[in-house]
């Protein structure tokens, strides 16, 4: 809830080795300097992307090591619900993304930004499960401290 968090210091968001951390200044810094991070991230509460799962419980859900792998190796293990589908086109355009829905005469994707996509079947002229996931691996963006915070921010969420 908003009244949780009003007026509180934005450390209480990371663990507090980070927040009393050089990399934590050198964050604010960049922002500050008008740099930011932007990506699509995944859904905790009511924030986030609904992409992917919701992460809400998944510290009670899954163990360590599972999330560790899930963030340096993504397309290791694929939910059947969040496996990409790659459609390619009579059009010669390909398409890729996760399948929401389908029907007789339509398929709806939603790609890694969220956007649904409406196809026609008649569009379609072939339809394959991509092996790859969308969620790319963290280990090019994140420093191991980080990704270590992050598995532990994960175990928190129960």
């Amino acid at each position: 809830e908003l009244h949780d968090i009003q007026g509180q210091h934005h450390r209480m968001f990371v663990l507090p080795e980070y927040g009393s951390s050089s990399d934590y200044v050198e964050f604010w810094n960049k922002l500050r300097q008008g740099l930011s991070h932007s990506a699509e991230f995944h859904r905790v509460g009511k924030n986030g992307s609904t992409v992917g799962p919701r992460l809400d419980k998944i510290g009670t859900k899954r163990k360590t090591d599972h999330l560790l792998q899930s963030i340096v190796n993504p397309s290791a293990e694929i939910e059947k619900e969040y496996q990409t589908v790659l459609v390619a086109l009579f059009s010669g355009q390909s398409i890729n993304g996760v399948k929401v829905k389908e029907t007789d005469k339509i398929l709806v994707l939603v790609d890694a930004k969220g956007k649904e996509i409406k196809i026609k079947k008649d569009d379609i002229e072939e339809m394959a499960v991509k092996k790859k996931s969308i969620m790319p691996e963290m280990t090019k963006t994140l420093k191991p401290k980080e990704i270590r915070d992050l598995v532990a921010y994960l175990k928190s969420l129960k």
